[in-house]
């Protein structure tokens, strides 16, 4: 060793090159505002922006879960540069620049995961025909499907849209579809009387709504229809 060298001078270089690789760059300032998530069964990805400052994994994870209707039996994996990124840590820690693509998988929960996430029950995610989402909060396995549907109609939680009707909160007249692994509009219609835990229901599951029709309205339109076509046949 030269004289006058001393062995936390020789080592820094070294130490700011691990930092610098496991970051794929050197270190950027702040925290993204904005990122691309890349899925292999998606050609198109996701932008996810306004991210706020110090962030975490976890974080983003649900907040992609929301965007996408991901069912919590399904676990988010992240991946910068194809090392996974773990939740406790901010997009800060890995350095992450903004605009920069995270590769996303989808992985299936342990059994015992799936049983913590039941025995948790406290939020549910309410998505309409129409894509919205919207988070009802302080649920127990013993709520019953009713006080679901009479929270959406007091919490206006939906305009309504065109061709239905909005939901009385006295007399809430609608339809909630469960499906454990969501797939869109197929499931399980629920049991007004019925609660939470008897389906087995997850904390921050997704269920879809279905808003009363407006008969009236459709009665309207089909006839209006009906008369514009003899119209366009008599010309």
């Amino acid at each position: 060793m030269p004289a006058g060298t001393t062995l936390q001078a020789m080592e820094s270089p070294h130490s700011v090159q691990r930092s610098w690789d496991m970051s794929r760059g050197a270190p950027v300032p702040g925290s993204p505002k904005r990122l691309v998530i890349k899925t292999l069964s998606s050609k198109d990805p996701i932008e996810m922006a306004e991210l706020p400052d110090g962030m975490t994994v976890g974080e983003l994870k649900a907040l992609i879960a929301q965007r996408m209707s991901v069912p919590p039996r399904k676990a988010l994996l992240l991946r910068w540069y194809g090392s996974i990124i773990e939740d406790e840590h901010t997009l800060m820690h890995y350095h992450i620049p903004d605009g920069a693509a995270l590769e996303m998988q989808m992985t299936g929960r342990t059994s015992a995961e799936v049983d913590e996430l039941k025995a948790q029950l406290k939020q549910l995610r309410i998505k309409n025909t129409d894509g919205k989402v919207g988070i009802i909060e302080g649920l127990k396995l013993s709520t019953k499907v009713v006080d679901i549907k009479k929270t959406i109609a007091e919490r206006k939680l939906f305009k309504p849209e065109e061709g239905f009707l909005a939901v009385d909160p006295k007399n809430p007249v609608c339809e909630l579809v469960y499906s454990a692994v969501f797939t869109g509009s197929f499931g399980i219609t629920l049991d007004d009387e019925k609660t939470l835990g008897s389906y087995g229901m997850l904390d921050d599951d997704v269920l879809l709504f279905k808003p009363p029709v407006d008969q009236e309205f459709l009665d309207k339109q089909a006839a209006a229809e009906k008369a514009a076509k003899e119209k366009a046949k008599g010309k």
